[in-house]
């Protein structure tokens, strides 16, 4: 192993889509949904989370600012302090993570009461004691839940009775449709410390960087894909899944050179939106090997490429897995 060493997974690519095939599928799947007046600010630094949250929110009429990385909130929020009625925030990023925005937030001028929800897979009792802690409103879990989400906005924006043109905006780009030029979070990472690793990565017991044990390891877990398809239709998250299919294989690349060059950071960003991506489709046991690749890196102990061989097995077992569940639901 070591230097030299590649390691492929297949990539089953169902059909290529686009965004204007993604804004179609979430208008007929969420063109019902209940519209609310106000403007609110998206962080998360995973891609596809960030995409299909949006559409969810400008469908319920909302205008939508995204932001990949906690900084490019903290700017867009300096320079727009009366721009908002609320904000959602991812709480596991690898720049800053959503607590430690969420302090600086409040310490910007007239934002200290600024609702700010939080956004994480791990709704444990002792997230929602932090989050309580750096004054958020409350937690939702990823995916989004509908009945959820609809509380959290009833609590703080006013519902609307006609239709309106909604606008989703990067706070990087202000400019420019957040379908059109989403950010790429590329810039220096620091470790998240109010998080353990444990927590940031929960890994299934039976798998510890790739290391499988056990013939009860879940590869693809349909839980998430249930729900997801629940609240946007196959025709959506196909789209999202070809989306992350389609990017995967510059990201596991990124992450193998990284792992040669013994590059802690991009071993921990890319680490990260591997396993966020993998986690949000169900293909639980690579989500987690990536996870524990993460947390390793954080605390310096820098797996190298040879990490990736179980998990390549892993990854292209999960992949086939979910392609062909969405195959057998229609999509």
């Amino acid at each position: 192993m070591g230097e030299g060493s590649i390691f492929r997974f297949e990539i089953p690519l169902a059909h290529a889509t686009d965004d204007e095939q993604l804004e179609t599928f979430m208008t007929a799947a969420l063109g019902g949904a209940e519209r609310y007046d106000g403007r609110v600010l998206l962080v998360d630094d995973n891609e596809i989370n960030r995409l299909l949250n949006a559409k969810v929110l400008e469908s319920m009429s909302l205008n939508v600012v995204t932001a990949g990385s906690g900084n490019e909130a903290l700017e867009w929020l300096a320079a727009h302090s009366s721009g908002v009625d609320l904000v959602f925030m991812d709480l596991d990023m690898p720049d800053i993570d959503g607590l430690e925005v969420t302090r600086r937030i409040r310490g910007l001028p007239g934002l200290d009461s600024l609702p700010v929800f939080a956004l994480t897979a791990h709704t444990s009792p002792e997230n929602r004691r932090r989050t309580h802690e750096v004054g958020m409103e409350g937690m939702l879990g990823k995916p989004l839940d509908l009945d959820e989400l609809r509380t959290a906005l009833g609590q703080h924006l006013s519902r609307m009775d006609k239709d309106v043109t909604t606008e989703c905006f990067d706070a990087a780009q202000p400019q420019v449709s957040d379908l059109q030029a989403l950010p790429r979070t590329d810039g220096d990472t620091v470790p998240n410390n109010n998080l353990t690793p444990e927590e940031r990565a929960q890994p299934d017991p039976e798998v510890q960087m790739g290391q499988t044990n056990s013939e009860s390891v879940v590869v693809f877990d349909r839980e998430p894909i249930d729900r997801l398809i629940k609240e946007v239709g196959v025709g959506v998250l196909q789209t999202l899944v070809d989306k992350f299919l389609r990017e995967s294989a510059e990201r596991w690349e990124a992450l193998r050179q990284a792992m040669v060059a013994a590059d802690r950071d991009t071993i921990v960003r890319e680490s990260h939106t591997l396993g966020s991506a993998c986690l949000t489709f169900g293909i639980a046991a690579a989500g987690g090997c990536f996870r524990q690749c993460e947390a390793s890196a954080i605390e310096n102990n820098l797996p190298d490429d040879s990490t990736l061989q179980p998990i390549a097995t892993l990854l292209g077992e999960g992949i086939g897995e979910l392609q062909q569940f969405l195959s057998e639901q229609g999509g």
